[in-house]
């Protein structure tokens, strides 16, 4: 029965990606004052906002048809349709994190030799999460949940999952998933290894920061790292 229901809030989230798009790239954030000029000029945007409406109301749509349910009995098992909801944002949400950042997080190499700079990608993912959030703060009202709070609970639990996983190549005590998999509300992470000397993006990310610091200074009193061109 879950399983089945779990088709409403993927659905939500596919349109909850649309709204993040239309945020990220044309809807600003409206400053606190500025001249009415650029209210209309710069903020008005009709049709950006006549799709963001439109979004949200399909998945206010959706939602009410989820929490107009009753809770009911599957024998001893009790269905609570709002946590279904609820559970579904999650692990979506879980599904779409786990993807940016196993995907932002991967080095190429240059045909000049050199290899992406982590600035560039850590801008990239900002970007990304950024209207991601935003989205999700913007429709938690209309779900009736608590948005920020699964943000954050998701996006710490995949980068501490992935932290364990790093660290299984440096104990004995191996990383127990079972422990997460028994917990129908997650999503469990796969990450998989772009070579061999990772199992996340965690190690590719401290793999990049220890081989561009690696011939550099830290100075305490500037703050800064200079290499041997004293960049």
């Amino acid at each position: 029965m879950k399983r089945t229901l779990a088709i409403i809030p993927s659905n939500i989230f596919k349109k909850l990606e649309e709204i993040s798009i239309i945020l990220t790239k044309s809807v600003k954030t409206m400053e606190t004052s500025m001249l009415k000029e650029r209210l209309n000029k710069e903020f008005a945007l009709y049709e950006e906002r006549y799709q963001l409406a439109k979004r949200t109301h399909e998945i206010s749509i959706l939602t009410e048809g989820m929490l107009c349910l009753d809770k009911t009995m599957m024998g001893l098992i009790e269905l609570d349709p709002k946590e279904i909801l609820v559970d579904g944002i999650r692990k979506e949400l879980g599904k779409t994190l786990d993807s940016m950042l196993h995907e932002s997080f991967i080095f190429h190499k240059k045909f000049d030799g050199g290899s992406e700079t982590l600035e560039h990608k850590l801008e990239l993912v900002r970007d990304k999460f950024t209207g991601l959030k935003r989205s999700i703060e913007y429709i938690q009202d209309f779900l009736n949940i608590e948005g920020e709070k699964i943000w954050r609970e998701e996006l710490t639990r995949i980068i501490n999952y992935a932290v364990e996983k790093e660290s299984t190549r440096l104990v004995t005590k191996k990383y127990v998933t079972e422990l997460i998999e028994a917990q129908d509300k997650y999503h469990v992470p796969t990450f998989i290894p772009v070579d061999s000397k990772d199992f996340t993006f965690i190690g590719r990310l401290l793999r990049n920061i220890s081989d561009s610091i690696g011939k550099s200074t830290y100075s305490d009193a500037l703050s800064y790292w200079y290499n041997e061109q004293g960049i």
